[in-house]
């Protein structure tokens, strides 16, 4: 698999992700790891879940690894995961965001000109 490739600097240092999960107990693991853009450690992490499923691993995975980005100050990160469900869930989240923050800027220009969008 490859981390990175020309151009990766835009889409920020690769956070790669992965959820486990016990088959017998269903007790979830979420952990993962922050690289520099050539591709060197620069901080892991695991989470303990408790019962789960593995969508919730992999799901917990990705905000626990934004939430140390940011805390570590990183303005950008490339989330890689190697599960589907969780890519496409993420991805639906993010067009929802933008969906949302559009119409919340676009009611805030028209409360501008005395007409109530929103309530």
């Amino acid at each position: 698999m490859t981390l990175y490739n020309g151009g990766l600097e835009q889409q920020g240092n690769p956070l790669n992700i992965d959820g486990a999960l016990n088959p017998s107990s269903s007790i979830g693991l979420a952990d993962g790891l922050l690289r520099d853009h050539e591709g060197s450690w620069l901080l892991g992490f695991n989470k303990h879940l408790g019962i789960s499923s593995i969508l919730e691993a992999e799901l917990w995975g990705t905000l626990e690894g934004v939430r140390l980005a940011l805390l570590h100050g990183f303005e950008r990160v490339h989330c890689q995961t190697d599960s589907s469900e969780a890519y496409h869930l993420l991805r639906l989240v993010m067009r929802l965001q933008v969906l949302f923050l559009s119409f919340v800027l676009l009611s805030t220009t028209h409360q501008n000109h005395g007409c109530l969008i929103m309530s």
